[in-house]
Order: structure tokens, then sequence, then C-alpha cells
């Protein structure tokens, strides 16, 4: 099982991301491989944005754990957040629908 957990703190303009799971063996996954992609881009793309200041990053897919934490320094900026974690959230939630039994999703 491969649970997902997003909180969004507007008052403190910060979003974490975080996985926690159990790796499959490389290459034998592909719910895995997804979700691993999606946070790999994620953190890869919102520590671009020169209005973002990235707090913490780390994933670390092959031990199944994996956290992105972005921290804004105003509502703009939180805003663009939100933006660029629109289309992950949507992915992910369609993989939790799709594989109830392999994805559980959390958004607060």
């Amino acid at each position: 099982m491969i649970e997902i957990k997003i909180r969004k703190n507007e008052a403190e303009r910060r979003v974490t991301l975080e996985i926690r799971g159990h790796a499959a063996p490389e290459g034998t996954s592909a719910v895995c491989a997804a979700v691993s992609s999606q946070i790999y881009g994620y953190a890869a793309v919102i520590s671009t944005e020169p209005r973002h200041r990235l707090k913490a990053a780390h994933v670390d897919v092959k031990n199944g754990t994996g956290t992105v934490e972005t921290v804004s320094e105003d509502a703009k900026g939180y805003r663009k957040i939100l933006a660029y974690l629109a289309p992950v959230e949507a992915a992910f939630t369609k993989l939790a629908e799709g594989y109830p039994e392999a994805v559980s999703l959390t958004v607060t």
C-alpha cells in the first residue's frame, strides 16, 4: 500500500507532499512508478520557481518514501504552488480510484 498525504496550510503558505509505502522490486510496479514520477516531477518543477522558497526536499523512492515541503514567501507564490500541485493531485486521485488496494490518498 502506498500512502499519499497532501497537506495545504494557507496561513503558513506551506504545502507538504508525503509518500510512504513499501517499494516493489525495481521495474515491477507500474503504480509505484507512476507515484514516483509524479513526486519527482513536482519537486523538480517547484524548485525552479524563483518566487518559492523550497524549504526542504527529500525524495528517496527506493526506500518507499518521499517528502517535498514548499513554503512561499507570499500569497501569490502560494497560489502558484497550488497550481503546480493541481495536476499531481489529480493524478494521485485517479491512481487511488483506479487502484484502491494499492494507493491511499489523504488531502487536508
